[in-house]
C-alpha cells in the first residue's frame, strides 16, 4: 500500500512572492541548461560528422562533451561573475 500526505501551504504575501521568484529562477536555470546542452551536443555532432566525412580522427580536446557537472560550473560562473 502506498501512503502519502497532503500538506497545504498558506503563505503570506511575502512568502508567496518568494515562492514565485524561486520557481521562476529554477525554471530559468533549467531552460538555460537545456539550451546549452543541446547547443554543445549539436556542435560535437557536427564536429564528429565533419571528421568522419573528411576521414580524420576526432580530436578529443576539441569536443565539448556536455555533462551535468560542466553545466553546473558554467552556471555558477555566470551567477558569481
Amino acid at each position: 500500500m502506498i501512503r502519502g500526505q497532503v500538506i497545504e501551504l498558506n503563505p503570506n504575501n511575502k512568502q508567496a512572492t518568494y515562492f514565485a521568484k524561486a520557481c521562476g529562477i529554477a525554471r530559468l536555470a533549467y531552460n538555460w541548461a537545456l539550451a546549452q546542452w543541446q547547443k554543445q551536443y549539436t556542435q560535437d555532432k557536427a564536429y564528429r560528422d565533419a571528421c568522419r566525412i573528411i576521414g580524420i580522427d576526432v580530436d578529443d580536446s576539441k569536443l565539448l562533451k556536455p555533462s551535468q557537472g560542466k553545466l553546473r560550473k558554467q552556471l555558477n560562473a555566470i551567477i558569481h561573475a
